[in-house]
C-alpha cells in the first residue's frame, strides 16, 4: 500500500496581510493537486523568534515531506538549506519544486569526482546527472 506524502503550509503573516485567506487556499489547492496530505498550515507573524529553526523543527517531528508556500519571499527570499536538508519546498508561484538532495554533496567533490554524480534532484525533477544525447 503506498503512503501518502505530507506536507505543511506555511506563510508569514506580515507578508500575506490581507491576502492571507487567498494564499491559504491556494496553499490548499496545490497540495491536493500534487497528492499530499497536508496536515496544517502554519503562520507566523513578524516577531517569531527563529522561524526557520522552529520551522524546521516542526517539519523534522512530524516527518514531513514538503512545505508548501506562497512564494520564495515568506522563506526570506530563498529556500534555506536548513530546510531543503529535511524537506521539499514547493511554491504556489511561480510553482516551482526545490527538492532535498538524495545524496548529499559531500569533500570527495573537491577531489575531483564529478559534481552532476552527486547532485540530487533538480527544481524540475531531472536528476543532477545529464542525458544521454
Amino acid at each position: 500500500m503506498l503512503e501518502i506524502p505530507t506536507a505543511v503550509g506555511f506563510l508569514r503573516s506580515d507578508i500575506s496581510e490581507s491576502r492571507r485567506q487567498w494564499d491559504e487556499g491556494r496553499i490548499k489547492n496545490l497540495a491536493f493537486r500534487l497528492g499530499y496530505d497536508l496536515r496544517k498550515i502554519v503562520v507566523f507573524g513578524p516577531h517569531t523568534d527563529r522561524p526557520i529553526h522552529r520551522l524546521r523543527v516542526l517539519v523534522s517531528r512530524l516527518d514531513i515531506d514538503a512545505i508548501v508556500i506562497p512564494n520564495l519571499e515568506h522563506l526570506g527570499g530563498a529556500a534555506p538549506d536548513e530546510i531543503v536538508q529535511v524537506a521539499d519546498v514547493i511554491t504556489v508561484e511561480p510553482q516551482e519544486t526545490y527538492a532535498r538532495w538524495v545524496i548529499a554533496p559531500t569533500s570527495e567533490t573537491a577531489s575531483g569526482m564529478d559534481e552532476s554524480a552527486l547532485a540530487g534532484p533538480q527544481r524540475d525533477g531531472r536528476s543532477g546527472s545529464s542525458a544521454p544525447s
